[in-house]
């Protein structure tokens, strides 16, 4: 397995430079990934490991899953196909420092972890991190890579299948009161500035820049985001006035744009790109 393929587990800021325009009238079909991300909401936390938006709890229903203490190395590198056991990378362990290594230990069956981070893309990559409802204990994360038998595979034809391997590994605990409520219509919608006659918009969409940047803004706040050539990366957003907050929850970064209309800039107001009907 290559060193490109291990890079999944690891979640990145995507950079975001320049204007995203609002395709109006357009909007996609629901995909796999929309649909995972709808299922299983992406916490918010910051490089500490503390919670700061909460996520969908699971249950671990399969041993054998490494886990590590909060780091630069992101989340620990295990990978699970249909009907198969938990499986490692002895080539991502040997790049690992020792001390981190001496840190690392397996997750139990029946305890319980929120999602982090979901990246859906030929694979399905979860990278979750240990919750006991005491932000006391010292927090665990794994990451965990879903591969398919064929390229192709993650494809809204098969997302029951997709489904049924992820609860191979892991079950929505219902039980657990931390599971934000789905907010309601127009929660998430923010507001122009005071400039524009405090008109309010809503900034659910699919943006989109030159050079084959999109930016996905979905109702219940989560965000999916790809740049041409580089991986697809999620969270979750919030509009505070004209701005619209982007946090990666693999590191708890954020990225901040400013709102115009129906389009973002960076707050430096560089790249000023127009709309695009």
């Amino acid at each position: 397995m290559n060193m490109t393929r291990l890079s999944v587990a690891f979640i990145a800021c995507l950079p975001f430079g320049g204007t995203l325009s609002l395709l109006r009238g357009q909007s996609p079909s629901p995909s796999v990934d929309q649909q995972l991300h709808s299922q299983y909401r992406v916490a918010s936390v910051d490089g500490n490991g503390r919670v700061v938006r909460p996520g969908s709890v699971l249950v671990v229903a399969q041993d054998g899953i490494k886990a590590n203490p909060p780091s630069r190395a992101g989340c620990w590198y295990n990978s699970h196909k249909p009907g198969d056991r938990i499986k490692y990378s002895t080539l991502f362990e040997v790049t690992v420092p020792a001390d981190l290594r001496n840190q690392v230990r397996l997750l139990q069956v029946g305890e319980k972890v929120m999602v982090i981070s979901l990246v859906v893309k030929s694979e399905v990559t979860f990278c979750v991190q240990t919750y006991t409802g005491n932000p006391d204990d010292p927090p665990y994360r794994a990451g965990l890579v879903f591969q398919f038998p064929q390229k192709n595979y993650v494809q809204p034809a098969n997302l029951k299948a997709i489904q049924d391997s992820i609860t191979e590994v892991f079950s929505i605990d219902t039980s657990t009161s931390s599971e934000p409520s789905m907010p309601a219509p127009g929660e998430q919608q923010g507001k122009t500035n005071a400039g524009q006659g405090g008109q309010t918009a809503s900034v659910v969409g699919l943006y989109v820049a030159p050079g084959g940047r999109q930016l996905q803004l979905n109702p219940d706040g989560s965000f999916s985001a790809r740049g041409a050539g580089s991986p697809t990366t999620a969270g979750h957003f919030a509009v505070n006035g004209d701005a619209l907050v982007l946090t990666f929850p693999a590191d708890g970064r954020s990225s901040t744009l400013r709102i115009h209309d129906d389009r973002f800039t960076t707050l430096a107001d560089r790249w000023p790109f127009g709309k695009v009907i």
